[in-house]
């Protein structure tokens, strides 16, 4: 499969960088740093709204430079996010996990609690690797 290229970057922030893979037919969410609650809600009003618009079914969040999410954050991403990313049309959501043993514990928590209609959620820990899954 083909590398992750940015053709329409929709958000650039020091928090989120949000583009779209046209090629891949892929929206992309690279988190950075501690996510303050309003920063995590405009990344993921900028990811709904263009996945709605844009009729995007696949998903790659990149949590290689994201720090530890609050346990609120955690509980609003599984409570109003994820839930919101099946409503608009995601079907498979591949989370590109960091090193950091803490920050990986906490994406586990989250997708190992969640269960969203027909979307589907894997982690990996390169680009090739979710855009291979995103891809199948």
């Amino acid at each position: 499969m083909s590398e992750l290229v940015t053709s329409t970057t929709l958000l650039d922030e020091t928090y989120v960088e949000i583009f779209i893979d046209s090629e891949n037919k892929v929206i992309v969410a690279r988190w950075k740093g501690f996510l303050k609650s309003d920063q995590m809600e405009k990344g993921m009003n900028t990811l709904i709204n263009n996945i709605s618009k844009k009729g995007i079914t696949k998903h790659l969040s990149d949590h290689t430079e994201l720090k530890v999410l609050s346990s609120d954050l955690q509980k609003r991403l599984v409570e109003d996010g994820l839930p919101a990313f099946e409503r608009v049309g995601i079907t498979k959501l591949a989370v590109k996990t960091a090193d950091d043993i803490f920050a990986v514990a906490t994406v586990e928590k989250v997708n190992n609690t969640t269960q969203i209609g027909k979307m589907t959620i894997k982690s990996f820990n390169t680009d090739q690797q979710c855009l291979d899954w995103l891809n199948e």
